[in-house]
């Protein structure tokens, strides 16, 4: 069975809730991590995560939007 999620702009801080088992600090280290793939995917530091941003980090590190 395969999962229809439909990924929105999310701050840091509410992906991390969104997720639920994940610590900020660790999202924002996976954050730091893929910083050059998140910048090309149209994310900013000061704005929110771009859709593709939030999906690239939930399929790279495991996190689920459920």
């Amino acid at each position: 069975m395969t999962e229809n999620i439909t990924y929105t702009f999310m701050s840091r801080k509410e992906l991390a809730v969104a997720a639920g088992d994940i610590d900020v600090r660790t999202l924002y280290n996976y954050i730091l991590d893929s910083w050059d793939v998140l910048k090309s995917l149209g994310c900013t530091k000061r704005k929110k995560l771009t859709p593709a941003g939030v999906k690239y980090l939930c399929e790279n590190y495991g996190i689920s939007l459920q």
